[in-house]
């Protein structure tokens, strides 16, 4: 009896400090108690979405924030608090290997957020990165030796399908900024980069490739299937810029290119009703081959993409 008043006791207690956060920060926490994740790793992500985003303790001088534990060096905090909801909160990477090492390429890893989520999941995983913005480099390049990242390569430079320079297009008062692209749309001014071909860094099969490019994953792709090497790659999640360039819709070409190679896929985005015309559109595409039966023998990624047995219904608008 005293035993069941005690665990009823801390159950009040339990809901009476979660009345007291704002409606948003509620929600944001049901979203983490709703992960179907180890609950050490759940507790982690929780303590880290309050103390860190919601109450802002980090260090505001030299950029340092305390991520799960790791020490993550930081361009701008309203990035950070961006990647931490769609890395962790909605696990935008989650997915299964038959591997305890699964080799991962990371197309736009920004400070490493990716990368640390990765090693969480994966810690044999190898891991090669690519980033072409100055300063977030320079955070990748930090992240990954004060934590004593293994088995990660980085890279700056652009990704696209021919080896040259580039213009990288970005936003001159936000260092680090997560919409940097080669796409000179996003931005008036930028500066040079060297861009290289994806495909020309494959020479072995690749478990996951996540591409977030901002705009260039049509080019990234293109190269692939060109040189042949797609048919290397068993999984890819890859964000999908639709009308960053407002005249341009691209998404069936790309999905065919996927089709074409003999990947499956799932669709997960929202551009909010009612339409708009020419509206910029996330949308986050998981591919995965459907001859690869190691991974259907797998459960499906814990996140709101899941390959087997998913029905969805999509609703779509064309204007002539």
């Amino acid at each position: 009896m005293v035993e069941l008043v005690s665990r009823t006791s801390q159950s009040l207690n339990r809901v009476s400090r979660a009345l007291r956060y704002p409606p948003d920060v509620r929600s944001h926490l049901a979203r983490i108690d709703s992960l179907q994740i180890a609950p050490d790793l759940k507790d982690r992500i929780k303590r880290t979405y309050l103390d860190t985003i919601v109450r802002r303790r980090y260090d505001s001088k030299n950029l340092n924030a305390n991520i799960l534990g790791y020490q993550v060096r930081l361009c701008r905090f309203e990035s950070l608090a961006l990647l931490f909801d769609e890395i962790f909160l909605s696990q935008n990477y989650s997915f299964v290997s038959d591997r305890k090492d699964p080799f991962i390429i990371d197309c736009g890893s920004n400070i490493g957020m990716s990368i640390l989520y990765f090693k969480i999941h994966y810690p044999e995983s190898e891991i090669l990165a690519f980033e072409p913005e100055e300063h977030a480099f320079a955070c990748l390049a930090a992240n990954v030796e004060r934590n004593e990242l293994r088995s990660v390569r980085i890279n700056m430079e652009a990704l696209w399908k021919s080896e040259g320079e580039v213009v990288l297009f970005t936003h001159p008062d936000k260092p680090g900024s997560l919409t940097a692209s080669v796409i000179k749309r996003r931005f008036t001014s930028g500066r040079q980069a060297h861009a290289t071909r994806l495909s020309a860094c494959i020479d072995k099969p690749v478990d996951l490739l996540k591409i977030d490019v901002e705009g260039a994953e049509g080019a990234v792709l293109e190269d692939l299937v060109a040189a042949g090497k797609h048919s290397l790659v068993k999984q890819m999640i890859i964000e999908f810029h639709h009308h960053i360039e407002p005249q341009i819709d691209s998404l069936s070409t790309m999905l065919q290119t996927l089709e074409n190679g003999g990947f499956g896929y799932q669709i997960h985005g929202g551009a909010g009703l009612p339409f708009r015309r020419q509206l910029f559109q996330d949308i986050l595409v998981y591919a995965y081959r459907k001859n690869d039966l190691t991974l259907r023998q797998g459960r499906p990624p814990a996140t709101p993409i899941t390959k087997a047995s998913s029905c969805w219904a999509i609703t779509t608008t064309a204007i002539r």
